[in-house]
């Protein structure tokens, strides 16, 4: 029996394979996915038991950073969609309201989104840097848990004869 998980690859081909068909279901699908898999690792991660070696957390960081990163692009993209539908005449609102005028104003808060996502893919990124160094050793650091290290004891220095 494999106890390893499937590949992340291999998951998201099941939803939306990389060179597609690309249908409006699979998408839609695919984005709700992420909210569950974000809502999942929420529960997932409320333990510090859930990663127990910190370079599993650097993984995740880095996972996470790379997540993120990358909705820029697809944000990026469905504001041109937006965009594309504000000048279609077809297109109406339900409520009788300026669809274009909608449309329009969706996509400038896609693009205050995307303007946005570096507040989080910056320090996301400094923290996959600087816990890409950390792990454990066979040697625990003590002297950081002890308190102050006290100063060394005085050196006696030897006494001089006397001379009479």
């Amino acid at each position: 029996m494999n106890d390893e998980p499937p590949q992340a690859g291999q998951i998201a081909d099941l939803l939306l394979p990389l060179d597609g068909p690309y249908t409006p279901d699979r998408i839609i699908e695919t984005a709700r996915t992420i909210g569950e898999l974000v809502r999942r690792l929420n529960h997932a991660t409320f333990s510090r038991s859930a990663l127990r070696y910190p370079p599993q957390l650097y993984r995740t960081v880095t996972a996470l950073h790379n997540g993120v990163y990358g909705l820029k692009q697809t944000l990026t993209q469905l504001a041109a969609s937006l965009d594309a539908f504000a000048t279609d005449p077809r297109v109406e609102h339900d409520d009788r309201g300026d669809a274009s005028a909608a449309f329009t104003d969706a996509a400038l808060q896609l693009r205050a989104a995307v303007a946005g996502i570096g507040a989080v893919t910056t320090p996301l990124d400094a923290a996959a840097q600087l816990t890409s160094h950390l792990g454990y050793t066979t040697t625990p650091r003590l002297e950081q848990h002890a308190g102050p290290t006290p100063p060394p004891a005085p050196v006696q220095q030897p006494r001089k004869p006397r001379t009479r």
